[in-house]
């Protein structure tokens, strides 16, 4: 234990990575949640990449087809969504990490949850006011719910993590 932190010196690593990884599942998942939502809707399933690509290419990205600015979009969830659930391992890290699994997927769900008020509550709402305007409400929230869902994972990804480590030290 590293005495001036209270943190075990392998969860200040490990966390972080397993909530980059729980992240970055979660945001495929919302992602892959979104596109069937789009499709069953009588869309293309790339209109909520193509909705994220507006940060990247304007109003024109925002079309109901493929088009390669798509790519944009997923780049932006994944990448966003990964560096969120690596701020929630760092979190766990340092504010104690729970072997109790309702707990941590209450506390997942509730930062999905959290995390789509901060995105489209405020931040969209001045950056891209029209994914605001054109995202599904109702598959956006629960998008975040599976997201958050994944985190509660971290626990399990770390320890998989150290134990890897413990097999294969760096030095």
């Amino acid at each position: 234990m590293d005495a001036a932190n209270n943190i075990d010196p392998r969860a200040r690593y490990g966390y972080p990575l397993a909530g980059l990884q729980a992240g970055v599942f979660g945001a495929l998942m919302m992602l892959a949640w979104l596109m069937l939502s789009a499709q069953s809707s009588g869309n293309s399933p790339w209109l909520p990449a193509n909705l994220f690509a507006i940060l990247f290419h304007g109003p024109k990205a925002y079309r109901d087809f493929y088009h390669p600015d798509a790519w944009s979009g997923v780049a932006f969830i994944v990448f966003a969504y990964g560096l969120a659930g690596a701020g929630w391992g760092v979190l766990l890290a340092h504010f104690g990490h729970s072997d109790r699994p309702l707990v941590l997927i209450l506390y997942g769900v509730l930062t999905g949850l959290l995390v789509h008020t901060l995105i489209f509550g405020i931040l969209m709402k001045t950056w891209a006011p029209l994914i605001v305007m054109y995202a599904p409400d109702m598959a956006m929230r629960f998008g975040h719910v599976l997201w958050g869902l994944t985190l509660a994972k971290t626990p399990r990804y770390a320890r998989q993590i150290e134990e890897h480590l413990a097999h294969h030290p760096w030095h």
